[in-house]
C-alpha cells in the first residue's frame, strides 16, 4: 500500500475530442456540470502530494486548486505527449508513485482509486498497478516512480499500454471505466 501523500496525481485532459460533435467533450454538461469536473472532484478529495492536470487551451479553465495546470500545446501528437508533460511536472515533488487518470472517465469512484493505492507494493520491483475489466488492462493506473523515465519516453497515441501489459491488476465494474468519447456515450448515461 502507498499513501496518497506519497503519490503524484496526473489527470489527462488535453485530448482533441475528435469523435465528439463540434465543441469539446470535457466542457460538455453531464449531470449538471462539465464532464471533466467529475474526475477532477473525485481526485481532489485524495491528499496527493501534487495534483497535476495536463490540459489544452480549450480545457484549461476547468481545473481549480488543488490542481495545477500544464498546457499541452501539441495535443495532436497523442496522449504520450500529455503523459510526458505530466511526469515532468510532478517529478520535482519526489513522489514514490504516479497515478494517471483520464478526465473523460467521470464514473471512476473514489473507492477504485483507493484500491489502486492499496494494491501498490514498493517491494515488487516497480510493478505498475492497472485497472482491468472485461479482460482489458487500462488506466486509471499507478506507476512506481522508477517508471518515470519509461513514461517520459512514450510516443504517439497508445499511452502506457505497453507498460501496463505486465502490471498487477485491480478489477472493477466496467461502467466505472466508461470513456466518454461520443454524443451517444453522454446520451446513454443521462
Amino acid at each position: 500500500m502507498i499513501a496518497a501523500e506519497d503519490t503524484a496525481c496526473i489527470l489527462l485532459a488535453a485530448g482533441q475530442s475528435r469523435r465528439f460533435k463540434p465543441g469539446h467533450k470535457l466542457l460538455e454538461p453531464f449531470r449538471g456540470a462539465p464532464l471533466a469536473s467529475y474526475a477532477a472532484n473525485t481526485l481532489a478529495s485524495l491528499p496527493f502530494k501534487v495534483h497535476a492536470a495536463v490540459t489544452s487551451q480549450a480545457t484549461n479553465e476547468l481545473f481549480r486548486p488543488p490542481f495545477l495546470t500544464y498546457i499541452n500545446a501539441a495535443p495532436e501528437s497523442g496522449i504520450a505527449g500529455s503523459i510526458t508533460i505530466g511526469v515532468k511536472a510532478v517529478m520535482p515533488t519526489a513522489p514514490r508513485a504516479i497515478l494517471i487518470a483520464l478526465a473523460d472517465m467521470p464514473l471512476v469512484p473514489l473507492a477504485h482509486f483507493e484500491a489502486l493505492l492499496g494494491a501498490f507494493d514498493a517491494t515488487q520491483n516497480g510493478q505498475a498497478i492497472a485497472s482491468i475489466c472485461s479482460g482489458r488492462v487500462q488506466v486509471p493506473a499507478l506507476f512506481p516512480v522508477e517508471a518515470a523515465r519509461e513514461l517520459r519516453g512514450l510516443q504517439g497515441d497508445n499511452g502506457a499500454k505497453a507498460i501496463l501489459q505486465t502490471a498487477k491488476r485491480v478489477s472493477c465494474d466496467p461502467l466505472w471505466l466508461l470513456d466518454f468519447d461520443t454524443v451517444a456515450d453522454f446520451a446513454k448515461m443521462k
